[in-house]
């Protein structure tokens, strides 16, 4: 969110880049799209939403 709020407020891409760490244009650009469609909510962490499974129940399922 802070990335585009500082694209949005006329920072360089390459200055937002450097900030945050960010290794492509496409990923800033792909955010800002999102966040022009969806608002905040579309920039929400969504990495917490997946199913984690435990190392033993990998291992059943493939064995």
């Amino acid at each position: 969110m802070k990335a585009i709020q500082d694209l949005n407020a006329d920072m360089s891409l390459s200055q937002v880049m450097k900030k945050y760490g960010i290794n492509g244009t496409a990923t800033v650009y792909a955010w800002r799209k999102k966040f022009e469609k969806l608002g905040k909510s579309a920039l929400s962490d969504q990495r917490s939403n997946k199913t984690k499974y435990d190392y033993s129940f990998k291992m059943n399922v493939i064995r």
